[in-house]
């Protein structure tokens, strides 16, 4: 604890309180607009904003003079949407507060707390730990407290200038804006988005805008136009358009807002990526829904044309997210469009919606998605009612033919392909294109080109290295190749699964090698727990992963962790052969232990392959 002193006066609840969590994030986007981001903050800073109304002459002195003395050292604020009531005396003496509840609140370990009947009557201390009703302190009370609030307060500095506005010779009020100040010592607690549901390893953001506002959503590519008397040559060097969307969230309890909280300093700001409904009617579902079913009957829209732009990972409108009438939230891959007014899913369905219930059926679609900023501004009308202001954009898919050696897509009139260790870039009103060697991917594009140089004119601009071969299409044509002239096999499933490649975790041993297959341990669930060995896991980057398993109808849950703890598969909900996408592009970290989780004793892990 670092504070010198404290403001107790509580704010105009009539301008609400305002908490801002930020995180800080660094993006560089390349040319065809994807993006690596680094998360700079290892924990959230948060800012206090509200009015204080001071209403005697004694209120607007303790102001005064607290700001006098102490305007440049840190000055302990408490969150005043946090409070929470004593529930037992506290007596001078002792050191434990028995309150109603601590949960979802903005208590910490080594950060102050403070217990108060009114401004001018309180009592501040240092948590040495708490519990959902109590809270210990370093030290003993001074005083006793037979009723009384406790209140978390924020380490905070203000501007080294403050202006109080004299309404009269008594009465005043002052504008709070309180940024945390930096203390060592306080416990900063991490939590995963553990309430919401998963698809492709990603979590799902499955909270529902409040409709009383509208929702805004945002279309955009950005392209080049070239035009000289009447001419005009048209050049992007996107491969899909990105989809923004505003939305406004109302919570009227602390769990719910608790849940967005939680998910949003999960994927910390702008940092992490997870799948995000539009939360429009993206797909018009025309029959009954059984949930063994993998194809949905829906209004036409020409899905094979507009959406399936041929990647892994997205576009916009490679998969679904499904809200039944029953409240059962599912996301689901589209993997065809049979016909017209068919479109294919990669599992089944796994709700039932009736014919008559199917104008309440929300289908959207789910792209990949991210925060459009890392600070999020909470604004409480009431202790726990608030809102929040959120915008989300997709993410650019990541393209199925980069796996391969060298390759190319599309789309318009001229040509495009990306490079790891060289490109070139030309356009004119005839032609662009960005050629590349081997073995592409963004991170290495945006770092490793040993030099370029750039020239333009009316008729053409290039940006070049050292590039070994270039692919072009035109609005009739679009090809795929390898960097040379000879066919390369691209990447393919291999199979790294038994005792010779894994052993049962050290740190949390679970579950056992059984002669030809691997088994969980006894208990409701039950668990399996591996770990690499023989150093073959040590710059293994494999793309997917899927299981066979036996001896179980399914599904089970799988979490594969690299070396920091870090989920880079996150599913629960995994059938046999199941395809899963490894996050290896967040921390580039090797793999350290998989946990299964699977519904009996006996059930037989048979293979683990990996793509690549």
């Amino acid at each position: 604890m670092i504070i010198d002193d404290i403001i107790t006066l509580p704010p105009n609840w009539a301008d609400g309180v305002s908490l801002e969590r930020s995180w800080k994030t660094s993006i560089q986007t390349s040319v065809v607009g994807l993006e690596i981001r680094s998360a700079l903050f290892t924990w959230a800073r948060r800012r206090l904003q509200f009015t204080i109304n001071s209403l005697t002459a004694a209120e607007s002195n303790f102001l005064r003079r607290v700001l006098w003395k102490n305007i440049h050292n840190v000055l302990g604020i408490p969150f005043w949407m946090d409070r929470t009531p004593l529930t037992v005396q506290a007596d001078s003496g002792q050191a434990v507060l028995q309150v109603a509840d601590t949960t979802n609140r903005n208590f910490e370990v080594g950060a102050p707390c403070v217990v108060m009947t009114s401004y001018d009557t309180y009592e501040y201390g240092e948590i040495l730990s708490f519990t959902d009703t109590s809270i210990t302190l370093t030290a003993n009370l001074t005083s006793t407290w037979a009723t009384g609030s406790v209140y978390p307060v924020l380490q905070s500095r203000f501007e080294w200038q403050q202006q109080l506005g004299g309404i009269t010779s008594a009465i005043a009020n002052l504008s709070v804006n309180a940024d945390e100040a930096f203390d060592a010592d306080v416990t900063k607690v991490f939590i995963g988005a553990d309430p919401f549901i998963t698809h492709l390893s990603r979590p799902v953001f499955t909270l529902e805008p409040n409709w009383r506002e509208t929702v805004d959503q945002t279309i955009g590519r950005p392209y080049d136009i070239w035009k000289f008397l009447g001419k005009e040559a048209v050049d992007t060097s996107r491969e899909e358009s990105t989809i923004g969307t505003k939305a406004l969230f109302t919570f009227y309890n602390r769990t719910d807002l608790y849940e967005f909280i939680k998910f949003f300093d999960y994927v910390r700001g702008r940092w992490g990526r997870f799948y995000c409904p539009t939360w429009m009617r993206d797909v018009v579902v025309t029959s009954a829904v059984g949930s063994a079913d993998t194809v949905l009957d829906v209004e036409a829209i020409d899905w094979a044309n507009y959406w399936d732009i041929g990647y892994d990972i997205g576009p916009a409108g490679a998969n679904l997210f499904l809200w039944a009438p029953d409240g059962t939230k599912v996301a689901r891959e589209i993997v065809d469009e049979p016909t017209t007014t068919t479109l294919e899913l990669g599992k089944a369905v796994g709700i039932d919606v009736t014919a008559e219930g199917l104008y309440a059926l929300l289908c959207s679609f789910l792209p990949l998605s991210r925060f459009a900023t890392d600070s999020i501004e909470i604004k409480y009308e009431a202790e726990n009612v608030a809102e929040v202001q959120v915008t989300f954009v997709t993410i650019p898919g990541v393209s199925s033919y980069s796996s391969s050696s060298s390759s190319s897509r599309s789309s318009s009139s001229s040509s495009s392909s990306l490079s790891s260790s060289s490109s070139s870039l030309s356009s004119s009103s005839s032609s662009s294109s960005l050629s590349s060697s081997s073995s592409s991917s963004w991170s290495s594009f945006s770092s490793s080109s040993s030099s370029s140089s750039k020239s333009s004119s009316s008729s053409s601009s290039s940006l070049s290295s050292s590039s070994s071969s270039s692919l072009s299409s035109s609005s009739s044509s679009s090809s795929q190749s390898s960097s040379s002239s000879s066919y390369s096999v691209g990447p393919q499933w291999n199979s790294i699964w038994d005792n010779t490649d894994f052993q049962i975790y050290p740190a949390v041993p679970r579950g056992s090698w059984q002669t030809d297959h691997w088994e969980g341990d006894v208990g409701s669930p039950y668990y399996l727990t591996i770990s690499p060995v023989g150093g073959w896991e040590v710059g293994y980057r494999p793309s997917k992963m899927r299981i066979t398993f036996s001896n179980y109808a399914g599904p089970i849950g799988i979490w594969l962790y690299d070396t920091s703890n870090f989920f880079i598969v996150n599913d629960d909900t995994i059938s046999n052969l199941d395809e899963l996408t490894i996050d290896f592009a967040t921390k580039n970290l090797d793999i350290k232990f998989i946990l299964f989780r699977i519904g009996m004793q006996d059930a037989h892990i048979d293979n683990i392959e990996w793509f690549i």
